[in-house]
């Protein structure tokens, strides 16, 4: 968003207070400045969802304006919501090795090679974390 010059915005969506916020915040970058609003862990509130909805329907919103939501897999989500949207999945890798695989080769080589060499240590120690808490 930063690149682009456009404000962005992230609620969670956990209680009621999240929700009034989110509406106000869609309400203003839709019809106003066009900003980017990210909306988290939808999942937690599915029935409001459906105002939600309705709300996109009835807002003609500007070109800039940009709506993210992420939520589990498996949730009780509006399938026209889903329909009506760009849809990206992500899934943890299911092993311990495919996941160290994935999380070093995003390291550049050039950041792993820099001194100290505590620094690569460090790096493949949280990655070895990271790996063994997406597997739990």
């Amino acid at each position: 968003a930063a690149a682009r010059g456009a404000k962005y915005t992230a609620l969670a969506m956990g209680s009621p207070e999240g929700y009034d916020a989110a509406e106000k915040a869609i309400t203003y970058a839709a019809t106003k400045e066009g900003g980017w609003v990210l909306l988290k862990n939808v999942h937690l509130a599915t029935g409001w969802l459906q105002q939600l909805e309705k709300k996109l329907h009835r807002l003609q919103p500007v070109a800039s304006f940009k709506l993210f939501m992420t939520m589990d897999i498996g949730a009780r989500v509006p399938v026209s919501l889903l329909a009506t949207s760009q849809l990206v999945v992500y899934e943890p890798p299911a092993s311990i090795k495919s996941s160290l695989e994935r999380s070093l080769t995003k390291i550049p080589a050039e950041v792993m090679d820099r001194g100290p060499n505590e620094r690569s240590r460090l790096h493949v120690l949280l990655a070895w974390m990271h790996s063994v808490i997406l597997a739990r």
